[in-house]
């Protein structure tokens, strides 16, 4: 885990700055936007997404495992109860695991205001 370079006057959540392939990317913490205090163990990892609203081409989002795809049909999800933050689209329950599913047009929207 090549720790983030921090930036100084930005947000708790925005945890700085990675050189991932040539590019400057910036790192967030999930956990930390959503207002929960995170301690960053040594075997995270993180996990770089392409922007999808052009505001923000790749941004890394830390991880506490390794980041894998998973296939999952629309039968397999359940809607469930969650406190709401601005960055959350959806509760959801798949094969009895919870998931956040966030709101990436914020997301974005906020990585870049920071």
């Amino acid at each position: 885990f090549n720790a983030p370079v921090p930036m100084p006057g930005k947000p708790q959540w925005f945890l700085g700055h990675i050189m991932w392939r040539g590019v400057k990317v910036p790192v967030i913490s999930m956990v930390q936007l959503r207002g929960e205090d995170e301690e960053m163990p040594p075997e995270s990892r993180i996990a770089v997404f392409n922007g999808l609203s052009g505001q923000v081409p790749f941004y890394g989002v830390v991880s506490h495992g390794i980041p894998r795809l998973e296939r999952v049909r629309a039968a397999d999800i359940e809607s469930t109860d969650g406190m709401y933050t601005p960055v959350d689209d959806a509760f959801v329950a798949v094969g009895g695991e919870l998931a956040i599913i966030p709101n990436l047009e914020q997301l974005e929207a906020m990585i870049d205001a920071a």
